[in-house]
């Protein structure tokens, strides 16, 4: 493996770390929706010591996901399924990249890496899923008693 283009930005905090691997991100990302696979993304950055990097994808997170609702609410059924999807796979590529990448730098940067309990982030997952689905009906709610949208 070539060293990776990239260093770590910011003094990690400890030496060694137990982080998900970027496909099992990656496929949590497919399976559970996006916000699933960044919220991994974002303990594996904050595991690396990445805080700043682990923050600003936080607020993103929050505010897509909460655009993502409110998008598949509006737009038609199928139209919103296909976006769903997209959205799922771009977010896939992208959280392998950037994982490889940072998991790469970390592991040059003389930090030890070992691997994090999968079913974990299956649970977390999962969670996040759930989390998604009550968003989802609340915001729901929200928008038919508002009149903006008819079921």
């Amino acid at each position: 493996m070539s060293v990776p283009a990239r260093k770590t930005a910011e003094t990690t905090l400890r030496t060694s770390a137990r982080l998900w691997s970027a496909i099992l991100v990656g496929v949590v990302a497919i399976i559970f929706a996006f916000p699933a696979g960044m919220t991994l993304a974002i303990i594996n950055w904050q595991r690396m010591g990445m805080l700043l990097k682990a923050r600003r994808y936080l607020y993103a997170t929050v505010f897509s996901t909460y655009a993502f609702v409110i998008l598949l609410l509006l737009l038609p059924g199928d139209i919103s399924r296909i976006v769903y999807f997209i959205l799922n796979v771009i977010v896939f590529f992208f959280l392998r990249r950037e994982i490889d990448q940072d998991t790469d730098a970390y592991a040059y940067a003389g930090n030890e890496v070992h691997p994090a309990n999968p079913f974990l982030a299956v649970a977390i997952g999962f969670g996040i899923l759930i989390l998604i689905i009550f968003l989802f009906g609340v915001t729901s709610i929200l928008l038919v008693s508002l009149g903006l949208v008819k079921l």
